[in-house]
């Protein structure tokens, strides 16, 4: 079984991470690209957007969700605001639910 892939992070606050509910808070267009972002880190079996050993590009990251720029550059901000995407200490964009599920499962 291959290993999912994590965050470079020196610590990982678990307390920051919103309760699933919250997603409720969202846009729907909001919710869309989380959905679609989400979607993509679980195909890649990964909790970060990154290929091997290289970290994607917010423009890779556009392209392997297929979410439209305009719509990624309007609404990713607010996702690391709410903290439904965060990035890590090397500047890669990664899904806190999914690496804090990785965290409890261990």
């Amino acid at each position: 079984m291959t290993e999912i892939r994590r965050p470079q992070l020196k610590e990982f606050d678990r307390t920051g991470v919103p309760e699933r509910v919250c997603v409720r808070l969202l846009s729907y267009e909001e919710r869309g690209v989380l959905e679609d972002m989400t979607q993509t880190l679980r195909k890649m079996r990964s909790c970060v957007f990154a290929c091997g050993a290289e970290i994607l590009t917010d423009a890779d990251v556009i392209k392997v969700t297929l979410v439209p720029e305009d719509i990624f550059a309007r609404v990713m901000p607010r996702l690391i605001l709410r903290g439904f995407m965060a990035r890590d200490d090397a500047g890669a964009l990664f899904s806190p639910h999914l690496y804090d599920r990785l965290l409890r499962k261990e």
